[in-house]
């Protein structure tokens, strides 16, 4: 019986499933586009984002692309200056902790 209650609490809904899946895909997605862009286009990028972010309500979307945006730069930055890129992650996860914080305000 108690093999079955384990089992059970293993087991997720398909639905749950599927997006989860899709946001992993979105995810890989836009993790290869952005490690795809010169330092320039990714500066654009980030340009982009601040003013959504300062435009647009808070949202699932704006919020995986700032977050991994701010990755990216960190991740190119770190083989130049690993004081900088540092401060840029942890910039990174403050700011991710920030934002589940109001969302779950709303």
């Amino acid at each position: 019986m108690n093999k079955l209650i384990n089992h059970q609490r293993n087991v997720i809904p398909f639905d749950q499933f599927k997006v989860q899946r899709m946001k992993t895909k979105e995810e890989k997605g836009l993790r290869d586009y952005l490690g795809l862009l010169s330092f320039n286009q990714l500066i654009n990028e980030t340009s982009s984002v601040i003013n959504e972010l300062n435009n647009t309500p808070l949202n699932a979307e704006l919020t995986l692309h700032s977050k991994l945006v701010l990755k990216e730069f960190a991740k190119r930055l770190g083989t130049e200056s690993t004081t900088f890129s540092t401060t840029l992650k942890k910039l990174g996860n403050r700011l991710e902790e920030r934002i589940f914080e109001l969302q779950g305000l709303l």
